[in-house]
Parts: C-alpha cells; sequence; structure tokens
C-alpha cells in the first residue's frame, strides 16, 4: 500500500521492512534498526537519516530531502539505481558507507543544500552534482566512479581532501578545493571533459591531477585556477570555446613549473592564461586556435616548443617569453600567426622568431639579447596613450604603422625595408640612418614614399645626426617632426613629396632641411628650432610659415617668398627669424602676430619682398645680432615700437610707415633712403650705438640721445626736439645735421658734442652736464640761442682748421660750471663766440683751457647786474666790452 499524510517514518526492530509503493508521506524517515528496503519511491522531501548498523536498499531510482546518519546505502537488486538527494534544501552530512550492493548505486545532489560525504563509500556509479555542493569530509569519499558537474549553482568542493575517480565531465558549476598543491587534488583515471554551452562560465580551483587529457568541448568557458598536475594532452575543440588558467593556477601541479604536455586550441577556441604563478609550456601547442596571456595578471608564460597553433597570440599582461635556446632560428610560434601585444610583455630569447601580424596597442616587445630579431607579414603600432616600446629588430620586406595617440619607442637596428607611416601618436627612434642604411626607422630606400606622416609625429632623440631619407606628408594632414633634446641637430636632405600635407616641428632641438620640399601647406615651428637650409626648405610659398613663441626659424640661404608669422623672440632672444651665416635673403612677407624679434648672427639678411610691406602688424619688433640686416621694404607696424640691438648694422633701403618709438640699444640703425623712419620718436641708448643718416634725411619726432652717437655726410634730421642727456662719465656725438624749429636740451650729468652743420632754431638748453661744440654752427641757427644752467657748461673746441666761430648767438650763462670750470669753457683752438652773452646768477665763470677764446659781440660781449665774473685757465682772452 501507499504510506501518506503529514507524518515521519521510523524503522525500529532488526527486521527488514519492504516499501513497494509510491509513498507519500512528508514527515522525516529514520532507520534506527534493521534494513529498510525501498524497491518503490519515498516522498522528494523526506529526510533520511539511517543510523549506524542499519541499512538503506535503494532498489529503484529515486529522489529523497536529505540523507544523514552513518550506515550502509546499498541496494539488494541487480541493475543501476541512482540515488537523488537534496530535495529539502537543507545541508546534512553522512558518515556512513554508500556501496553497490547487488547492483550498481549511483548518486545525485539536488536542490539548494550542501551534503557531505565523510564515509570510506564504495559505490562505483555515476557521481552527478546537479544543484546545490557535494562536499568531501573525507578523503575518496566518491570512490572510483565517474562524476559529472552540471548545474548553475552546482559545486563540487574537494575542500582540502583528495580523491581518484572515473571519467570527470564539467557541464555547468564549479569543482572547488582549498589549500595548497597537495591538498583539494581530483584525480581522474580516465579524463577531465569541459563543455560549458555558449555563455555559460564554469570554475575549477581544484587540483587536477592523472596522467589523463583534458578536453574542452564546450563554446563557454572554463576557469582553472588550481594547482593542476594531469599529465596528459590539454584540447579546445568547439569554436567560441575559452579555458583560461586563472587565479594562482599552472598547468604544473605547483606553483611555478613545467607542463610538458600537448595543448590543442581548435578553430575559434581561446587558451587563456591569466594565472599569477610562473608557468612553462614545454609541449607542443597546436591547431588554429588563440593563445592568449591575459590582462589579470604580472605572470610570466614562457613557450619553449616547436609550436604550430595558427589563430594568434595575445599578450595582455604580463609576460610571454619565447625561449627555444637549442633553436636559433626561433620557432617557438608559428611563422603565419598574428601577434599582439597589449598590457604585457612580449620577451624574445630567441635569435630570431617569424610570425605574421604584429600589433602593438600597449606594453612592450623586448629582447634578452640585443639584436634578436621578430620578422612580421606587418607592423601596427596603435597605443591609445602613454608610452610603450619595442627593442627588438623588426625585419622583413613589409610596412610599419604607426596609428593611436600614444608614444612607441623604437630602439632596435631595424631592418624592415617597408613604408613607415605615422597617422596618429609619436613614434619615437634614436636613429635615423639614411636610405638602406639600418637603423630604428629601418631599412628602406631614401625614397620619399618610404615614409609618410600622415598625421603622426615622429621623434628623434638622438645625437646629431643627418639622414637622407625623403618623405611625404599625407594630403590634408600635419606631420610632426619633433627634436627632443636642446643640443641636437637633425639634418634631412632628402625632399619632401607634393602634396597638400603641412608641417609642425617641436621639441627643444634642432631640424634642418636641406631638401627642396614640395609640400604645400603650412609650416609651424612649435618648438626649438627649424632651420632652412633650402630655397624651398619650407615647402612651396602657397600656405606661408608660422614661428611660435619660444620658437625660431633659422636661414642659411636666400629663402622664396613664404610668408612668414612671427611670435616672440626666438630661443634666449636669438630672434624668431634668425639668419645663421651668409648673405641671404626672405622674400616673404612678414607678419607679426606678438612682439617679435629678427637677429643676423652674420652675414647680411635682407628682407626684400616683390611688392607690399615687409613686415606688418600692430606689435613691437626688435632687430638684433652681430651680422647685419637690410629691410628693403616698409615696416608696417601702425604705432608698434622698433628696437635695434646687438653689433650688426640695420638698414633701411625703403620709407616705413609705421609711427611708433626707434630705439637703438647697439649697433648701427643706417638710413638707405630717406624718410626711413617716418614720424615716430628715436632713442639711442646704448654704447656703440649709432643713428647713421648718411646723404639721406628725415623728418622725425622727439630725438633722445643717451648713449651712442648720431652721425651723416649731408644727411639733415628733423626732429620735433632733442634730448641730449648721457649719464656721468658717459659721451655722446652727434655729427649729423640737426634742423627744424625743435629745441636741443641736453640733460644728466654726461657729455654731449655737437659736431654737425646744425640748422634747428629752437632754444639749446643746456640744464646739466656739458654740451661741447665743434662747429661753427652746432648751436644752430642764432634765432633763439643758448642758456647754461647753474653747474652745467657749454664747452668750445675744434675738429677743423685752428677753431671754430660761433655766429650772433645769445648766450646766458649761469654759474661757475662743471666742477667751477667755467660755464663757458674754451677747451682748445682759437675759438671766436659772436654773440651777447648775459650774467644771470651773482656768481659766472668762464675758463679758457688752452688756446684763444676771443668774445666778440659788435655791440655789448658781456651784460650783467652786479655779477661777479670770473676769468681762468691758462689760455687767453680777447672780449670787446663788459658791461
Amino acid at each position: 500500500g501507499i504510506i501518506s499524510g503529514g507524518f515521519g517514518l521510523t524503522k525500529t526492530s532488526a527486521g527488514i521492512l519492504v516499501l513497494s509503493n509510491s509513498n507519500s508521506y512528508t514527515g522525516a524517515t529514520t532507520i534506527s534498526a534493521g534494513t529498510l528496503t525501498v524497491s518503490g519511491t519515498l516522498a522528494d522531501t523526506t529526510a533520511v537519516t539511517v543510523s549506524s548498523g542499519t541499512t538503506y536498499n535503494v532498489n529503484a531510482d529515486d529522489t529523497i530531502g536529505s540523507l544523514a546518519g552513518a550506515g550502509t546505502v546499498s541496494t539488494s537488486t541487480v541493475g543501476a539505481k541512482i540515488l537523488t538527494s537534496g530535495g529539502d534544501n537543507t545541508s546534512t552530512t553522512f558518515s556512513g558507507v554508500i556501496q553497490n550492493g547487488t547492483g550498481t548505486l549511483s548518486l545525485t545532489k539536488s536542490g539548494s543544500g550542501t551534503l557531505t560525504l565523510s564515509g570510506a563509500n564504495t559505490y562505483t556509479g555515476l557521481t552527478t552534482v546537479s544543484a546545490g555542493t557535494l562536499a568531501y569530509g573525507v578523503n575518496n569519499a566518491i570512490y572510483t566512479g565517474a562524476v559529472t558537474v552540471n548545474g548553475s549553482t552546482a559545486v563540487l568542493d574537494l575542500g582540502v581532501y583528495t580523491d581518484t575517480v572515473g571519467a570527470v565531465t564539467l557541464t555547468a558549476g564549479q569543482i572547488t578545493g582549498t589549500g595548497s598543491s597537495t591538498q583539494g587534488i581530483l584525480t581522474s583515471s580516465s579524463g577531465f571533459t569541459i563543455n560549458p554551452a555558449t555563455g555559460v562560465t564554469v570554475s575549477v580551483s581544484a587540483n587536477l591531477a592523472g596522467a589523463v587529457n583534458l578536453i574542452h568541448s564546450g563554446a563557454g568557458t572554463a576557469n582553472l585556477s588550481g594547482y593542476n598536475a594531469y599529465s596528459g594532452t590539454t584540447t579546445l575543440n568547439t569554436s567560441g570555446g575559452i579555458l583560461a588558467i586563472t587565479g594562482s593556477g599552472t598547468l604544473s601541479g605547483t606553483s611555478s613549473g613545467v607542463y610538458s604536455g600537448a595543448i590543442s586550441i581548435g578553430t575559434g577556441t581561446t587558451f587563456t592564461y591569466s594565472s599569477s604563478a610562473d608557468q612553462t609550456l614545454s609541449g607542443i601547442i597546436s591547431s588554429s586556435g588563440t593563445l592568449t596571456k591575459d590582462t589579470s595578471s604580472s605572470s610570466t608564460l614562457t613557450l619553449t616548443n616547436t609550436n604550430t597553433y595558427t589563430g594568434g597570440t595575445n599578450v595582455n599582461a604580463g609576460t610571454l617569453i619565447l625561449d627555444q635556446s637549442s633553436n636559433t632560428t626561433g620557432t617557438v610560434l608559428a611563422d603565419t600567426g598574428a601577434v599582439t601585444v597589449n598590457g604585457g610583455t612580449l620577451q624574445l630569447n630567441d635569435l630570431t622568431e617569424t610570425v605574421g601580424a604584429v600589433t602593438l596597442t600597449s606594453g612592450s616587445i623586448t629582447v634578452v639579447t640585443a639584436g634578436n630579431t621578430l620578422t612580421g607579414t606587418s607592423y601596427t603600432l596603435n597605443p591609445s596613450s602613454g608610452t610603450h616600446s619595442i627593442s627588438a629588430v623588426l625585419a622583413g620586406s613589409v610596412a610599419l604603422t604607426k596609428s593611436g595617440n600614444g608614444t612607441v619607442t623604437l630602439s632596435g637596428t631595424n631592418t624592415y625595408t617597408g613604408v613607415t607611416t605615422i597617422n596618429a601618436g609619436t613614434l619615437s627612434v634614436a636613429t635615423i640612418g639614411n636610405g638602406g642604411v639600418a637603423g630604428n626607422l629601418g631599412q628602406a630606400t631614401n625614397s620619399a614614399t618610404n615614409i609618410v606622416l600622415g598625421g603622426g609625429t615622429l621623434k628623434y632623440t638622438g645625437s646629431t645626426a643627418s639622414t637622407n631619407r625623403a618623405f611625404t606628408i599625407s594630403d590634408s594632414t600635419t606631420g610632426t617632426f619633433e627634436v627632443s633634446t636642446a643640443a641636437t641637430d637633425l639634418t634631412i636632405s632628402g625632399a619632401a613629396a607634393s602634396t597638400s600635407g603641412a608641417l609642425t616641428k617641436t621639441g627643444s632641438g634642432r631640424l634642418i632641411l636641406s631638401g627642396a620640399n614640395q609640400y604645400t601647406g603650412v609650416t609651424t615651428i612649435s618648438e626649438g628650432v627649424l632651420q632652412a637650409s633650402n630655397a624651398s626648405a619650407l615647402g612651396t610659398a602657397a600656405s606661408g610659415t608660422t614661428v611660435a613663441n619660444g620658437a625660431a626659424l633659422e636661414i642659411t640661404t636666400t629663402i622664396n617668398a613664404e610668408a612668414l608669422t612671427l611670435n616672440g623672440s626666438g630661443i634666449s632672444s636669438g630672434g624668431a627669424l634668425r639668419n645663421v651665416s651668409g648673405n641671404n635673403t626672405y622674400a616673404g612677407a612678414i607678419t607679426q602676430a606678438s612682439d617679435s624679434r629678427i637677429n643676423s648672427d652674420s652675414g647680411i639678411l635682407t628682407l626684400n619682398v616683390a611688392t607690399g610691406n615687409a613686415i606688418a602688424g600692430t606689435f613691437n619688433i626688435t632687430f638684433g645680432g652681430s651680422g647685419d640686416i637690410t629691410v628693403a621694404d616698409p615696416i608696417a607696424i601702425s604705432t608698434g615700437t622698433l628696437t635695434k640691438d646687438g653689433s650688426g648694422t640695420l638698414t633701411f633701403t625703403a620709407a616705413n610707415t609705421y609711427t611708433g618709438l626707434t630705439t637703438i640699444s647697439a649697433g648701427t640703425l643706417a638710413y638707405g633712403v630717406s624718410n626711413a623712419i617716418s614720424s615716430g620718436g628715436i632713442t639711442i641708448n646704448g654704447t656703440g650705438a649709432v643713428l647713421a643718416l648718411g646723404i639721406y634725411s628725415d623728418t622725425v619726432g622727439t630725438i633722445t640721445l643717451t648713449e651712442g652717437s648720431i652721425t651723416s655726410t649731408t644727411g639733415v634730421l628733423t626732429g620735433t626736439s632733442y634730448v641730449l642727456n648721457p649719464a656721468t662719465g658717459k659721451t655722446v656725438n652727434v655729427s649729423a645735421i640737426l634742423a627744424g624749429s625743435a629745441t636741443v636740451t641736453k640733460s644728466d650729468l654726461g657729455t654731449a658734442v655737437l659736431s654737425g652743420n646744425n640748422t634747428y632754431t629752437g632754444l639749446t638748453t643746456i640744464s646739466a652736464g656739458v654740451l661741447r661744440v665743434s662747429h661753427n654752427n652746432a648751436l644752430g641757427d642764432t634765432l633763439n640761442g643758448t642758456t647754461v644752467s647753474n653747474g652745467a657748461a657749454l664747452e668750445l673746441t675744434y675738429s677743423t682748421g685752428s677753431g671754430i666761430t660761433i655766429g650772433d648767438e645769445a648766450l646766458t650763462l649761469n654759474g661757475t660750471g662743471v666742477s667751477n670750470d667755467g660755464a663757458l669753457r674754451n677747451i682748445s683752438g682759437y675759438n671766436t663766440y659772436g654773440g651777447l652773452i648775459t650774467l644771470s646768477t651773482n656768481a659766472v665763470r668762464v675758463n679758457v683751457d688752452s688756446g684763444y677764446l676771443v668774445l666778440n659781440k659788435s655791440t655789448t660781449t658781456i651784460s650783467a647786474t652786479n655779477i661777479n665774473l670770473t676769468f681762468g685757465g691758462n689760455g687767453s682772452y680777447t672780449y670787446v666790452s663788459l658791461h
């Protein structure tokens, strides 16, 4: 009959109770004595307890709620029987023995609870974990039968225990273990089959062992994190499948060792090594799948055999070493297999290694010995950021392409002969040999097609060198040359091809272009120096050149009509435009985008455009250097100022239109045409500074002479005023002809010398220091006279003949002069002062140091009221009258 209801069943006494129907009672089933034989079924939720010394015979397939106790579970009829435990989702421990009996008994774990087996079981049927956990509580808990784990929540947990079983199949769930390489060991006598479906991930942290094979036959992912010591082959044979060595797992049974078994990576499958432990794979890796050194570990994986897998090799983290020391030609990887380095390091211990396409996205390709060679079918370097490196020698008749915004450094003496293309980011090299010579940039010929700049940067970090390599800048892109070290010159004598590309120079070093470049885009000098040593070095004149603040364009030859935009004063104020040597012409129009400087180190730099202005803008400009500069067309910088420094000569041969101040602090500013400086003021304020008019004349603003001189032969300088203000101990000279209605003011404590045939009509005021005259008309027209302030002096001397004669120039004297040497002082020569002298202070002194001074006014020579007048010195006087 059927036993049903909400009660339990307890078996007592030594006899045998047989239940042969489909019983449905829901309470617990307890075997306290004797034997309970179930040839029917029990309720799926009944908790079965088999007490010590009792027997539970399972004579038909049955599902129970749970299994506990210390008795015996067996079968007393022939045939295979399956006991499924776990329907009540509780956790129990069974410490008795599960055995075959007359038939063969299998055990299935279901439900969410845990069943712990801690007895010496001997059943040989299949053990299946479909849900929950089947845990070991003793070694060899499952004996020798096959084991299957096939549920998403299913766990076979060995803990610290070991067991030897039959075939192990893992479809879903986990096989776990805890401890070192000597604990949690699952040994199979028949092999391991792992077959997760697409999208399913299974994991094994137990240590798999045995002289057997492991087959991954599913399209899902299997993660092995134990110290696996199985010695057979490892095979992946279903497309999409991934076998990953994770955690601290290995295939060698220890935390670091050698796995000599063969590995077959089937088409579309991936063998992934992401363990934190180092591993050597000495067996042959074959088939057409992919090997990946994954992103979760910095460990080292070493391959030493002649592997034939063709699906590609990925190095995403840590180090993958190719080490076949017994074969110097290197056959660790298949010749056609692609290699991708994306975060890790590929290290070549082989002398040579031939592979398929090589891609570096992140990380490095290194060698244990300099000169070790990697030959690929192509090289693609595409890091998105950061700096990455390749020290291996890259070989082959193949191309190299740099893309991505990151930097890749090539340090091998590369022999690849294909095109180097830099489309983005930076390709950094320390050597660029001539065409056909091996170097960091390969061994291609010097054809312009073999170096292509398509938007990226070629960075040079080596010492001063030259190359005859030509280059191409892709249409509508900007190619950048970076010379990174300030003391380094890189000379490129090859010519750029004719494209619409643009060129940018960066880095603090000097790039010297000596080829006849044909690109039509703009040339931008952002940093350091670009030196043009060919008339077409800057490409065609279509788009011009721009020099950024702190950078410089140097020329050593005449440059075509290249429009030039200048910013700043160059490097260490050497000039944003700098003539390095020779007599050269810059034929392009110059536009200022900010205050700027033009220098000539030696020779003559001529700025000469076909039409229009030589320099335009609204900013200040400085000309300098020890060489000379000639500006043959107008400078049109509006109210911007112009400064001349350096020992060279700046010559204007066109009438400039700017109205700002012109300052000469060193060297010479020379006229080559009249009206060269327009209407702005002029300041001469440096030792040796010269304003040289020659035969040319000009009308300008205020002229201030603090240091230096103003010269001319017949040229006339007309200013709105003249200020001569040399400091103590300084002497300034004006031999030019000063004209106009302007006044002349002598201030400060130094000496000013006027020696020209001046015609100015304004008042001459000597408010401090000395004004020395050596020409009859040095004080200009006699209209407004001359005044000498207290403590100042008017000195007379001569430069030709025996003396000078000042005409009817009224003279007002105050004081006794500089150091009591006379407010009027005859320094040398036989000089005549023909104007009325008025004494304006109580004590006035006139000195004659040497020679002869004639005071010769036709009426009154000296006029004063109650003034003490002293004559002194070693010379002689003649005067007509004293009133």
